[in-house]
């Protein structure tokens, strides 16, 4: 009857020492794991790194004026007597808006050939009305106004 006690009491003894062991273990295994994680480098000195250039984000645009050069362009080439009273359609693949252009008119101001429109401009903002004017200055066409209403 001794012997079984102390037979149990040894069997308990080596089961938590095989207990202590895995727990050892799996800690030094975590910290093993985990040491891979940490730098020497403190996070807010790291700085920025102005190097890597990925060419998945194309540089920001001025959207606005991306829009006005489109408009012009349509404006400035539309043939007026074909286009008689039918609004011209517009879009801007660079900055997904797009529209149409109405009533173009065009005028003399001082000897400068201008055109006078009207365009609706749908884009991530919403829809707004615009007044314009486009007109040829040293052989290029240039916006001199364009506004919304």
């Amino acid at each position: 009857m001794g012997d079984g006690r102390l037979h149990g009491a040894l069997q308990g003894r080596e089961r938590q020492n095989k207990a202590r062991t895995l727990r050892r273990g799996f800690v030094l295994a975590l910290l093993i794991a985990c040491s891979g994680c940490a730098t020497g480098t403190p996070i807010g000195s790291a700085g920025l790194d102005r190097e890597t250039l990925t060419g998945s984000v194309p540089p920001p645009a001025d959207d606005r004026l991306s829009d006005e050069m489109t408009i012009r362009n349509a404006v400035s080439s539309a043939d007026l007597a074909a286009l008689g009273a039918k609004p011209l359609a517009w879009a801007n693949r660079d900055t997904g808006a797009a529209g149409t252009i109405d009533a173009v008119v065009e005028f003399k101001d001082g000897g400068t050939v201008c055109r006078r429109f009207k365009a609706v401009v749908e884009n991530y903002e919403g829809v707004r009305l615009h007044s314009g004017t486009a007109c040829l200055v040293d052989g290029a066409w240039r916006m001199t106004k364009f506004e919304a209403v």
